[in-house]
């Protein structure tokens, strides 16, 4: 598995939360390992609330989306390579192929914008 732990947070308000403990991802591709911090802060996927229900599923979909965040806020790997890192997450964990789909292309559409704030 390449999620190499469970993702425990807490709730900060609705729809932010925070990360409890390292959270880690093994990257088989290239080999090393994705430490993300206690502290750090997700959404999970920022997605208009009238799309939630198809894009985000149950659950599946929460620690690909918090690998991004913190790619995208934390790191300087490109935008693409997130985006891809992502995709290759929600395929690991599981995730139907047209909701991956969905959602890695929102991100390579719109994650630009993400990024600029």
């Amino acid at each position: 598995m390449p999620f190499l732990n469970d993702l425990i947070i807490k709730v900060v308000k609705r729809g932010e939360y925070e990360l409890t403990e390292v959270f880690r991802y093994e990257d088989y591709k290239s080999g090393g390992v994705i430490n993300i911090p206690i502290g750090f802060r997700t959404d999970f996927a920022s997605i208009p609330r009238v799309l939630r229900w198809f894009i985000v599923g149950h659950g599946t979909t929460r620690k690909p989306a918090t690998l991004h965040d913190y790619l995208y806020r934390e790191t300087s790997v490109s935008r693409k390579t997130a985006d891809d890192l992502f995709r290759q997450a929600m395929q690991e964990e599981g995730v139907s192929f047209w909701r991956c789909r969905a959602m890695y292309w929102a991100v390579r559409v719109f994650g630009g914008l993400a990024r600029a704030f």
